[in-house]
């Protein structure tokens, strides 16, 4: 590891675990793997879903194959991968766990909770 890489993501101004780190590693891996790209800047967005026990879709506005996702609720929460329809059945992302992903390039997710319950999930989804 460089000395840049280890001041910005181990003792620099972003610290492990964090949020931040994680989100500056993606987009350091993207310049990296992608120099071609780096040019134009990778498409980038977050959002934090208020997960229920109805479907919620996050449309990510163009083509993402990265993908973090982190569920900070107190209960299990379920991804939906293909469909946009998620279903208790689908892709479960337990309370506290978090998820970093490379995928076939995908527009948009679904995620849903159990029913009765919530869940808090952020999303960062990234372009190539």
């Amino acid at each position: 590891m460089s000395d840049r890489a280890r001041r910005m993501f181990g003792w620099g101004m972003f610290g492990y675990g964090s949020l931040a780190g994680l989100a500056a590693a993606m987009l350091w891996t993207v310049t990296l793997d992608r120099p071609a790209l780096a040019q134009y800047g990778p498409s980038v967005k977050y959002q934090a879903v208020s997960a229920t026990d109805t479907n919620t879709n996050v449309d990510f506005g163009f083509r993402a194959a990265h993908l973090l996702l982190i569920n900070d609720g107190a209960n299990e929460a379920f991804v939906d991968f293909g469909g946009t329809v998620a279903t208790n059945a689908d892709f479960e992302l337990k309370a506290g766990e978090s998820l970093n992903l490379l995928v076939s390039p995908m527009e948009d997710i679904g995620i849903i909770c159990s029913a009765g319950e919530t869940a808090t999930v952020r999303v960062l989804a990234m372009s190539q």
